[in-house]
């Protein structure tokens, strides 16, 4: 199970934050680090809120292994023609690294605030419909195409450059509801997001969503699994009093109550929170119930260090039984890459003359540099285990060498 990190953007999120978060994160083993797309809080006062498509531009251009994306775009005020347009660009430009996540809009305060109309639940899905058509028509159709509806229309339209990576971006679609939203899934998403679910509730949503996969003609492994849950870490019980001690004092409800309460509540909003071990019994938890990506909604923006440290989502991996990977791998030259299905990347961009980070194979069939590009590692694509010859740490010839004696053994 991978474990990502989502930045509320609307909770203050400036360049020097961003440009901060971006470089700590992509050199630990996140997988994904998404950020919100709202203009405004629900309620006053407002704080900043970095715009979405450039603070994308941003981290597409500036890191190297991390992917990246919206959790989620509201398509109540982002065109899905342009939404489209921008992804497969970010895309290409990231080396195939955005996860395009996109939701119907919900929140009435920045809609009014900026004149943008969200209307009822019945016209928000319908547009959300009709939007989810038109980006996978315009992604994933080499040839152009109309579509006429009630709220966007296209007329031979076709996207150029198409994108670098086949269909595009993966599309996430978030949300739960068995009437609506998982029918949606079922027919046009890569990445299904279910929000703040018990265990055994994502597994019944699970089940039901295999059901209406095959009924759209679709395989269940069509479609990955993932969760976004608040989290609030503490390294250890004198920690935890601390974490817990400034939520009494931001959280009314929290006011007056004891260690014991807070956690029950806590975690009855099905929120990861406590010490590592109480974490990994969470996390284990959510893992056991198909969860194949975790998102931690992390608050505390200027808080790197927690991320870096002890009550960062490290421990998190390593108690639940996950294979751990070093936070800080070896920078290694690009022509030192385990593989060799990557030679024309590595020798187009040789003349950049810049390192890499670049993580060891795991026994989960990713291997870090190349999950960006949807890529197994060839050595543990065929033998499920860890290469024989350890860390990358090697030639790109030496490693070759012993590719097939270490996949056949």
């Amino acid at each position: 199970m991978e474990v990502s990190i989502v930045i509320e953007a609307q909770q203050g999120l400036n360049w020097p934050r961003w440009k901060r978060l971006i470089a700590e994160i992509d050199a630990l083993h996140f997988a994904t680090l998404y950020r919100t797309d709202h203009l405004t809080e629900p309620k006053p006062p407002d704080a900043d809120a970095l715009e979405l498509i450039v603070s994308l531009t941003y981290i597409a251009s500036h890191t190297e292994r991390v992917r990246f994306g919206p959790l989620v775009a509201p398509l109540s005020f982002r065109d899905p023609r342009m939404l489209a347009r921008q992804a497969a660009a970010l895309d290409d430009l990231s080396g195939g690294r955005l996860v395009l996540g996109v939701g119907a809009g919900w929140q009435e305060r920045e809609h009014e605030v900026f004149g943008y109309p969200l209307g009822d639940m019945r016209t928000r899905m319908a547009r959300f419909g009709e939007g989810l058509e038109v980006i996978t028509r315009l992604l994933r159709s080499d040839t152009p195409t109309t579509y006429r509806g009630e709220f966007y229309q296209l007329s031979e339209a076709m996207l150029l450059p198409r994108p670098e990576r086949p269909d595009g971006p993966p599309l996430l679609v978030g949300g739960s509801g068995p009437r609506r939203t998982l029918p949606l899934v079922a027919r046009y998403a890569d990445i299904w997001n279910s929000l703040r679910t018990s265990p055994d509730g994502f597994r019944e949503k699970f089940e039901l969503l295999d059901d209406l996969l095959r009924a759209a003609g679709r395989k269940p492994g069509d479609v990955k699994r993932t969760l976004f849950t608040g989290v609030f870490f503490a390294h250890d019980a004198a920690d935890l009093e601390r974490v817990l001690g400034r939520m009494r004092d931001a959280t009314p409800d929290a006011a007056g109550k004891s260690t014991a309460e807070i956690l029950e509540a806590q975690r009855a909003r099905n929120t990861i929170i406590g010490t590592p071990e109480m974490i990994a019994e969470q996390v284990a938890a959510f893992r056991a119930a198909g969860v194949e990506e975790l998102m931690l909604r992390w608050t505390e923006m200027d808080d790197t260090a927690g991320l870096l440290g002890g009550r960062g989502a490290l421990p998190i991996a390593v108690r639940a039984g996950q294979t751990p990977l070093s936070p800080f791998p070896p920078r290694i030259h690009r022509d030192q890459c385990c593989t060799a299905k990557r030679l024309p990347y590595i020798a187009r961009r040789q003349r950049t003359r810049r390192s890499l980070r670049v993580w060891p194979c795991t026994r989960t069939q990713d291997h870090g540099f190349f999950t960006s590009f949807r890529m197994p590692c060839p050595c543990v694509a065929r033998a499920s285990r860890p290469c024989a010859t350890g860390p990358v740490g090697l030639s790109l010839r030496h490693h070759r060498s012993t590719l097939g004696n270490t996949a056949g053994g």
